[in-house]
């Protein structure tokens, strides 16, 4: 709630990391648990495995989500059972369209959240993290690492059918070395296991690790 005081109108309220596994009888939230204290601001909350979302009333209206929009391939728009109106829970596929209506953050915003990520992580006594995260992300981690502003060591994972632009960084720029602060790496697709909140990734091959930990794969 003070958060959401703290900001500006209309300015989207995003992240999230929600369990719903460990509220008592696992229920998933809904987005009258927001609507009152985000009227004017739209909201989207990511569950901790990032398969599905938490939208208030006024990201769905961003998004043109309703009662009558049909689920899309790969996703599903959680109802209300005896409404029928979305509760604001999207799962996987049904929440790129939120996504598609999210302005892309500014550079000092991304900046600003990097700089809080690693102080927080230093007073948990966290040094190192692995990110699977994209190329804008990416370009916020090479910015503070210009500054020389990496207190966290980073290896950054990107994704998988990227690699071709990843080789062309790593030809111009170097791979990053064992001790950087930030080294990137190619990552994988997430695929659902079923259960919720269980992801695994794709084995091609049998995976090898080199002395200077660089991984690779053999067929």
């Amino acid at each position: 709630t003070e958060f959401a005081r703290s900001i500006p109108p209309d300015h989207w309220i995003t992240g999230g990391d929600w369990d719903h596994e460990r509220w008592q009888g696992s229920v998933l939230p809904r987005r009258e648990w927001i609507d009152s204290v985000t009227t004017n601001k739209p909201v989207f909350v990511s569950r901790l495995d990032g398969h599905m979302g938490l939208a208030n009333s006024l990201a769905l209206r961003l998004a043109g989500i309703n009662r009558n929009t049909p689920d899309p391939p790969g996703g599903v728009i959680v109802r209300d059972s005896v409404s029928g109106e979305p509760t604001g829970v999207l799962k996987d596929n049904a929440m790129d369209r939120i996504y598609a209506v999210i302005p892309p953050p500014l550079d000092a915003q991304s900046d600003s959240a990097l700089s809080r990520a690693m102080q927080y992580a230093a007073t948990l006594g966290v040094t190192t993290v692995h990110l699977m995260g994209g190329w804008d992300d990416f370009a916020t981690l090479r910015r503070a690492r210009a500054r020389n502003a990496m207190i966290t060591r980073v290896r950054a994972y990107v994704p998988l059918e990227t690699w071709r632009r990843l080789a062309d960084t790593v030809r111009v720029a170097g791979r990053g070395v064992r001790h950087a602060y930030l080294s990137q790496r190619p990552g994988g697709r997430e695929l659902p296991l079923g259960r919720a909140g269980q992801v695994g990734f794709p084995r091609i091959g049998r995976h090898h690790q080199h002395a200077d930990g660089v991984g690779a794969t053999q067929k």
